[in-house]
């Protein structure tokens, strides 16, 4: 198995890194990939115990490139964008200023990659007891316009705050 590395933060454009990625030959079109990105310098507090791992996915392009996907992960910027492909967690730790690591294996076919991604998933939550903290944090629900333009229900906000207050609803 051949696998990529890249260090990927504000310091080195690391989103333009990303965007390089289409171009890369061994991303090219039809190519599957499971990647793993990962907090460098810190640790996130997970239930069994602390870890790195932000994000698990996989992909294989068969109408572009699949080295695409990387430049759809951070948003443009770090207060707007409007791919719906982007994540809003991995673009947070990177407008924050936190290093990531972004780690591609390149696998055999589409299957294999879906198949060890959810091996992935597996091998984090029976290690750390939860999903990677981004998974799930993509789609057009998690757009910057649609999280400022989001309209607060009142009651529904109040039961979501006090829940975290004390343990007391």
């Amino acid at each position: 198995m051949e696998f990529l590395e890249f260090d990927i933060n504000l310091e080195n454009n690391g989103r333009d890194v990303l965007v390089k990625l289409k171009k890369c030959p061994k991303l090219k079109k039809g190519v599957a990939i499971v990647y793993i990105y990962s907090l460098v310098d810190k640790d996130i507090s997970y239930p069994k115990k602390s870890g790195k791992i932000v994000y698990i996915g996989q992909a294989c392009r068969g109408r572009e490139a699949t080295g695409k996907r990387f430049s759809q992960h951070i948003r443009s910027s770090a207060q707007s964008g409007g791919d719906t492909g982007a994540n809003e967690t991995l673009s947070t730790y990177y407008y924050n200023g936190d290093k990531l690591r972004l780690r591609i294996l390149i696998v055999a076919n589409g299957d294999i990659a879906k198949n060890l991604e959810a091996r992935f998933f597996q091998y984090h939550v029976k290690e750390y007891g939860a999903l990677p903290i981004a998974d799930g944090t993509g789609g057009k629900q998690f757009l910057p316009s649609a999280l400022n333009s989001l309209k607060i229900d009142h009651d529904e906000y109040e039961f979501f705050n006090r829940s975290f207050k004390n343990g007391v609803i």
